[in-house]
């Protein structure tokens, strides 16, 4: 079972790798990659913060 999730884990990995490399020069690409970053971010601190609101 875990060698499936791997598996799965590992074409999903190359897939995305082969998105990046075909596509990397597309500043849109980029900028949602920020704009995710940024979200992530911003949900993660307030999760741990929520008690000193």
């Amino acid at each position: 079972m875990f060698e499936n999730i791997w598996k799965w884990l590992e074409d999903t990995m190359n897939a995305f790798k082969d998105f990046v490399i075909d596509h990397y020069e597309n500043p849109l690409m980029w900028l949602g990659f920020f704009l995710i970053g940024i979200l992530v971010f911003a949900i993660t601190y307030n999760a741990l913060t929520k008690h000193q609101q």
